[in-house]
C-alpha cells in the first residue's frame, strides 16, 4: 500500500514536529511508506519547554539528536506541527 491510500497530508522534504502518543520528535520528512514516516536529521524532544514557546522560536529544553533514519507510524500521531525553524540537531 502507498500513502495515496491512507490520504496522508505530509509533503516529502517537509520538516515537522510530531507529538505521538509517547514521544515528541522533529525531522524531515524523506519517505512515506504506507502509514509510515521516515525522517531524516530526526531528534527525540525529551523535554519540549513551554509548548507555544517551541513552536514560536524553535528552542527545546532538552533534545536528544539521532544519527539515523526514524520511521514512525502514523497511526501513534496525536498531533503534527509544520516545523519553520532549522531542526535541532545539538544534545541538551
Amino acid at each position: 500500500m502507498n500513502s495515496q491510500e491512507y490520504n496522508l497530508p505530509f509533503t516529502i522534504g517537509e520538516s515537522i514536529f510530531i507529538r505521538t502518543v509517547t514521544h515528541h520528535l522533529t525531522g524531515r520528512i524523506t519517505a512515506i511508506t504506507g502509514k509510515f514516516l521516515t525522517l531524516e536529521d530526526a531528534a527525540w524532544i525529551a523535554d519540549d519547554g513551554r509548548f507555544s514557546d517551541a513552536l514560536a522560536t524553535g528552542e527545546f529544553s532538552e533534545i536528544e539528536p539521532v544519527a539515523v533514519p526514524v520511521r514512525v507510524n502514523s497511526d501513534s500521531f496525536i498531533d503534527v506541527y509544520e516545523w519553520r525553524h532549522p531542526l535541532p540537531r545539538t544534545q541538551r
